[in-house]
């Protein structure tokens, strides 16, 4: 931010205004919400209702939480327009922006679960195709339910299920670990895209890297309690040459929860 001198005074400017207005602030307060009324306990029927917007058009559910305190998780990518440079503050605000109007818009449907909803993003990244940059970030979504009944999880059939529910771990394979207690261990193999002969080993480590970062979030999104203990960490990292010069790197990643 120190760098981006019009970001920097204007967020300068922004502070200024609050203090200006120091004594006409009032004691914040987030009302609780209405437990006994909200319209549904189904993360399906929640799903439904992004599914109808631009942004939440292939939006993934789950129940996050159970009991008295019943919670809702929703997760999906956010694409934006390729540039010829990264440009991070402007991703940013295309994202928040796309993010507040999914909640305006899902707030104005008439179930009142998405009254008290918070929505956040991810790590932003940029994909290089030819000469073009093109943002991109996971989201995630998550609110009341109305009471569900708890269900106890089998460890290596519900994690190979999540895993395999996102973009990156498709082909994960999930067992049960023994020797580290009751623990489950996931193996997923990751590749990055191809780069130019000329990219160094840090450049496609850090697109891999970010490839893992992406996995952890989106897995721990859906069912936190469930992750909250979740390890991630390559077991093996492999330059692959193609025939043509360019090359990429291919990785078996390892997470235990």
């Amino acid at each position: 931010m120190s760098h981006d001198t019009g970001l920097n005074t204007s967020f300068q400017a922004y502070l200024d205004y609050l203090v200006s207005n120091v004594d006409n602030l009032t004691d914040p307060s987030t009302p609780a919400p209405d437990l006994a009324n909200l319209s549904t306990n189904d993360p399906k029927v929640i799903r439904s209702f992004f599914r109808k917007t631009e942004t939440g058009l292939k939006a993934k559910c789950t129940t996050a939480a159970f009991g008295l305190n019943s919670r809702f998780s929703c997760r999906g990518l956010i694409f934006g327009n390729a540039t010829y440079s990264p440009d991070w503050n402007s991703a940013w605000s295309d994202f928040n922006s796309r993010i507040n109007d999914l909640m305006s818009t899902l707030e104005s449907s008439g179930v009142n679960n998405f009254q008290s909803m918070n929505c956040r993003i991810g790590e932003i990244r940029f994909d290089k195709h030819l000469n073009l940059f093109r943002p991109f970030t996971i989201y995630s979504c998550e609110g009341p339910l109305a009471y569900r009944s708890r269900i106890s999880y089998r460890h290596p059939q519900r994690g190979q299920t999540d895993f395999r529910n996102t973009r990156i771990g498709i082909h994960s394979t999930c067992f049960a670990t023994p020797s580290n207690g009751s623990s489950t261990t996931c193996n997923t193999p990751i590749v990055t895209n191809a780069f130019s002969n000329t990219a160094t080993y840090e450049e496609m480590y850090q697109k891999l890297n970010g490839e893992l970062n992406e996995l952890k979030s989106e897995v721990y999104t859906m069912r936190p309690s469930f992750y909250k203990k979740l390890d991630c960490n390559f077991d093996s990292i492999d330059t692959i040459h193609l025939p043509d010069g360019r090359k990429y790197l291919a990785a078996n990643s390892s997470c235990n929860f």
